[in-house]
């Protein structure tokens, strides 16, 4: 009675009636009673309910650690209402505690009088009402209605939106919105909602007729019975997650100390996995409780044990990469399926398939469902899409950082493709089918990927990235190789593959073979690739290859090629052949026009003219076409028929004319620049030749001559004698058109027509015969690697210099200032300098590898955003100095110093990349004066191959940067002049004597009548040598050689360790 407020009742009464009524007193007395005794029931129900639930827990916590079964009566039961709780629905002020309004708060309780023709009515601007309702914890709301009437006009709401919140600044989730209907009387808010929210807010957004206050007449709220599950839960997830966590870290140390512990893991996992499903399926009453415990246990196994697996302390590898390792060398193997290797195979794809089959990440708010029954009815609300959303009541167990299982073992599979290619690379590099077993490496690592972990797109992306760390660590030099060999391989199968009768299925087999070429997308060997590439392709279109299959490819691997040359290459050779078409289309015009004018001619006279040759002009773009000023024809006529050149001279008046037409008024036309890259089909007996351009002018001399000589073609058509040999291969080979007078020889040979083979295309039957010059491959010099090196090291200390100033940046604005910087450096350099050019894929590549080396690092929350890493301390550690530069190519002895400007990085590499030698020192141990003395020989030659500068101005300005390298690499980097001004080795105005002095201006004494030149430095400034002697002498005793400038008062210029050596004469102040 006191539970149902029937003591407030009764008190009312006996204080109205208490004068007219017996024994008031003792009524009193009673009710007090009867309040305590309800206490003391309250209490002693929540201590016997809380008692028990500590017995379920401990019999739940008994079954699990000893197996034995749970054999307490009606213990599934209990279980079962303790979880779920009555089915008798709550209303209206038994769901929720107290009710808050956005103004006029003392209204706020006609929303809850029961009256419905009182109301509650706003007083603010549009959308700015409110009602916030506080539910009793653990109450999940069935059905929210609110009571309008329709007489209220403009007060009547419109549009209402229900939110729900943790707290009352946290009510931000949308749950529905709701059109209120101008005739409605009762407006359901929201139905079946699936989640406990401790705030529900009722907004009005708009209200009738464009009304600006509003009236609501009241509110109801239907919801279950409070349970027993958010306490239960909270005991059960927290022992549970201890329980399974001690577990997990007793298996950890086993397989930290036993790695083939690995292939017992998975016993071990699904056995407590199925010891915990069965007991769900037992006595939790519903799915939503077996998850709940099911993801406790999961995250309590798995997440522990995914972390220790997978990361190592030491350089050897984690455990979990040892098993994969040894799943793919047993790979071979285990085909025999009774085989040891099967058997061990089998155990470690049942260990990934479970340690991937849940990730185990999500949000740290994520709160897990209480326990409901289930009415049938579909929810009508948003409220699903909140269901993840944070609680008032989350769990109690241990907090740990959220970590994605699955990115562990993905990253764990990328370092283990990444080692797996790093071997093949240097292992198979230089062998002749290096191609062939690159493909059979990527098909042997997809497959095991998608038998350990299926098609996940994680593991796809590891497997991606795998390849292209692997890739990227190769050297300059073995990165243009393999990039070369990539596209000779591609180039050969076109080539084999041009001859199939099916265009699918030759596509097809050309597949297989591009997917694995997709790794190089977005690294700077696809630079690499794509000029190969663009070389290769240009020959094949140009030999009337299939344009069609070249397309396909193309699109295959068109996010390889970076400059998209390879696409604009079919795109010119598409739009060469309209303007072949449009040309058509204006000789016709030019006949109708030359009939039109001359009808005098009879059909006769036209009739007995030649049949005219088919020719075809592709006009090719230089931006995207590789083509050599070796291939240039300057003057057709001289070297064909005049038919021909009749053509080629229309058309050059025709492609004139377009451009003047098409283009703008200041535009300069453009130049056509023939060359003997064409090819021809030429009539020999009942043959018909394919033959290049060059070919076709060679073999169209015998028409007049009988025999021709080498050297007298190559002056006629100014080619190189490489190419006209190279053409002439097929021509003089065995069995062909020609034979030549030296075959040991060709080129001072004399060619003739082979009778043999003239009297077969006679004779013969009518064919086809190809002679198109083979393909010739590229190779890749030392020169050009060291080039590409330079460039790379150029972008590398340009982004660590940025990195330094910057802190952070976003990846996109260090890209661009960083091709700004290159574009200004390039605008600077010297005539005779070096240059290479940068794209945006150079400078992205080059940002992945100064990620990877660790000098920058992206941002965890932001991975746009990259970060500088400040170097380690330069103090000697662990006993050991290191010294790290790059190794630069040193000239010959005789060769001559260069003007060159190019800038490479200092930065550490790897041993086959060119690193000098780590010189290692024990701690505590003095160098002698010999070892300080190489190693500075060393650095000055380091420092000198790489900033470009002879080795006594390099000696120099590390002196003046006290030998810090960094420091002189970073200043040189910014502003070259300013260092070397600032060391004294250039003055900004230097002013020589106008006429040979007469006398010294230090001694005044005259000056010497020597052969030799006067010593100097770079003031110009002139001192008698004596002077010179005396006076770096002086300093040099005197202990001043770092502030040694000229003689002369306010001059900065500075002597260099060779000109100390070209004056100075006495060994004891040299050794000084």
């Amino acid at each position: 009675m006191c539970r149902l407020g029937t003591k407030d009742a009764l008190v009312k009464a006996l204080d109205k009636h208490s004068t007219s009524l017996l024994l008031v007193t003792e009524l009193r007395d009673l009710i007090t009673d009867c309040e305590k005794y309800a206490s003391l029931y309250k209490k002693m129900t929540t201590s016997v309910l809380a008692g028990c639930i500590q017995m379920v827990l401990g019999q739940i916590e008994e079954h699990r650690r000893s197996h034995q079964p749970i054999n307490i009566p009606f213990f599934d039961v209990f279980l079962r209402n303790l979880c779920q709780g009555s089915s008798v629905e709550l209303k209206e002020d038994k769901c929720w505690e107290k009710v808050e309004v956005s103004s006029n708060h003392h209204r706020a309780n006609k929303l809850t009088d029961k009256n419905p023709k009182t109301y509650w009515e706003s007083n603010g601007c549009t959308g700015s009402h409110f009602i916030n309702i506080y539910m009793h914890k653990g109450v999940v709301i069935r059905q929210l209605a609110i009571l309008v009437a329709s007489e209220d006009s403009s007060y009547m709401p419109a549009r209402v939106l229900v939110l729900g919140g943790d707290d009352p600044t946290n009510i931000n989730t949308e749950l529905n919105t709701v059109n209120v209907t101008p005739s409605a009387n009762r407006v359901v808010l929201v139905e079946n909602m699936t989640r406990f929210w401790p705030i529900i807010q009722i907004r009005v957004k708009r209200c009738q007729q464009g009304g600006i206050d509003t009236r609501v007449h009241g509110f109801e709220v239907l919801g279950p019975k409070p349970t027993f599950w958010p306490v239960f839960k909270e005991q059960l997830c927290c022992r549970t997650y201890l329980f399974y966590s001690t577990k997990a870290h007793t298996w950890c140390q086993e397989v930290m100390e036993d790695k083939s512990q690995l292939l017992q893991l998975f016993n071990k996992l699904n056995s407590a996995l199925r010891h915990e499903q069965t007991f769900a399926n037992r006595f939790l009453p519903d799915a939503e409780a077996a998850e709940a415990l099911g993801r406790t246990c999961w995250e309590a196994l798995i997440t522990p044990i995914v972390h220790s697996i997978t990361l190592s302390e030491s350089s050897a590898p984690s455990p979990l990469s040892w098993l994969l390792s040894e799943y793919l060398d047993n790979a071979e193997s285990a085909r025999r399926c009774k085989s040891r290797a099967a058997i061990f195979n089998s155990r470690v794809r049942r260990l990934t398939h479970l340690l991937v089959h849940v990730d185990t990440i999500r949000p740290d708010n994520e709160e897990l469902k209480p326990p409901v029954k289930s009415n049938g009815k579909e929810s009508k609300n948003k409220d699903s899409a909140a269901a993840s959303s944070s609680s008032s009541s989350s769990s109690a167990k241990p907090k740990v950082k959220s970590s994605s299982s699955i990115a562990g073992i993905a990253l764990c599979w990328q370092g283990v493709v990444q080692r797996q290619v790093k071997k093949f690379l240097e292992a198979s590099c230089s062998l002749p089918d290096f191609v062939e077993r690159y493909r059979m490496l990527y098909l042997r690592l997809k497959t095991a990927m998608e038998e350990l972990f299926g098609q996940q797109t994680a593991f796809v992306l590891a497997l991606r990235q795998g390849f292209s760390a692997a890739l990227l660590q190769l050297s300059i030099l073995r990165a243009m190789h393999v990039s070369e060999r990539f596209a000779q391989y591609i180039d050969q199968m076109i080539q084999t593959t041009s001859s199939a009768s099916s265009s699918m299925e030759t596509l097809e087999r050309l597949q297989q073979f591009l997917e694995p070429m997709l790794f190089l997308s977005g690294l700077e060997l696809a630079s690499t690739f794509e000029h190969f590439y663009r070389y290769y392709l240009g020959d094949r279109l140009l030999s009337q290859g299939n344009v069609w299959l070249e397309g396909a490819v193309i699109d295959q691997i068109g996010s390889c090629f970076p400059s998209r040359f390879p696409q604009q290459m079919l795109k010119n050779l598409s739009e060469s052949g309209e303007l072949q078409q449009e040309f058509h289309l204006y000789r016709l015009q030019q006949l109708d026009r030359h009939l039109q004018e001359n009808d005098q001619l009879m059909e006769t006279e036209w009739a007995e003219s030649d049949e005219e040759a088919e020719v075809q002009a592709l006009v090719l773009s230089p931006r995207c076409w590789a083509v050599s000023s070796l291939c240039y024809l300057d003057e057709p006529r001289k070297h064909f028929p005049a038919e021909l050149c009749c053509y080629l001279n229309q058309f050059t008046q025709f492609y004139t004319h377009s451009q003047s037409m098409y283009g703008l008024s200041h535009w300069k036309p453009r130049r056509l620049q023939w060359t003997w890259l064409g090819h021809a089909e030429l009539q020999f007996g009942c043959w018909t030749l394919h033959v290049s351009t060059l070919q076709m002018f060679i073999l169209l001399q015998f028409n007049t001559a009988e025999e021709v000589g080498i050297d007298a073609l190559q002056q006629t058509t100014g080619v190189s004698a490489g190419v006209l040999l190279h053409a002439l291969q097929p021509l003089i080979s065995e069995g062909g058109l020609l034979t030549c007078s030296h075959p040991t020889d060709p080129s001072q040979g004399v060619l003739r027509l082979n009778q043999q083979t003239a009297s077969r295309s006679s004779d013969g039957v009518p064919a086809c015969v190809r002679l198109l010059p083979k393909q010739t491959y590229l190779n890749v010099d030392e020169d050009a690697a060291r080039t590409l090196e330079r460039k790379r090291s150029y972008i590398y200390c340009l982004i660590v210099n940025i990195m330094k100033e910057e802190k952070e940046m976003h990846i996109d604005n260090l890209v661009f200032k960083v091709l700004d910087t290159c574009q200004k450096q390039e605008a600077s350099r010297s005539p005779g300098a070096t240059r290479f050019s940068c794209s945006t894929s150079d400078v992205l590549s080059c940002i992945m590898h100064v990620i990877s080396k660790g000098y920058v690092r992206r941002n965890e929350e932001n991975p746009h955003i990259v970060e500088f890493l400040p170097e380690d301390p330069s103090t000697p550690q662990k006993g050991q100095a290191q010294f790290s530069f790059i190794r630069s190519d040193l000239r010959k002895e005789n060769a001559t110093d260069g003007a060159a400007t190019d800038i490479s990085v200092v930065a550490p590499q790897r041993l086959d990349d060119g690193v000098l030698d780590v010189v290692l020192f024990s701690m505590g141990r003095t160098m002698t004066q010999q070892e300080v003395r190489q190693l500075m020989q060393r650095t000055v030659q380091q420092v000198s191959g790489t900033l470009s500068l002879d080795l006594d101005r390099a000696e120099h300005l590390l002196v003046h940067c006290k030998w810090n390298v960094d420091l002189l690499v970073q200043r040189y980097t910014d502003d070259p002049d300013a260092v070397i001004m600032a060391a004294g080795l250039k003055c900004r105005n230097p002013q020589p004597p106008a006429s040979p002095a007469s006398s010294c201006p230090v001694c005044l004494g005259p000056c010497s009548t020597a052969t030799e030149p006067a010593p100097t430095l770079s003031c110009m400034h002139y001192c008698c040598r004596s002077c010179w002697q005396e006076y770096l002498t002086a300093r040099i005793e005197q202990n001043l050689v770092m502030n040694c400038n000229c003689p002369i008062t306010d001059c900065r210029a500075q002597p260099t360790s060779h000109f100390f050596l070209s004056i100075l004469t006495d060994k004891d102040i040299i050794a000084k």
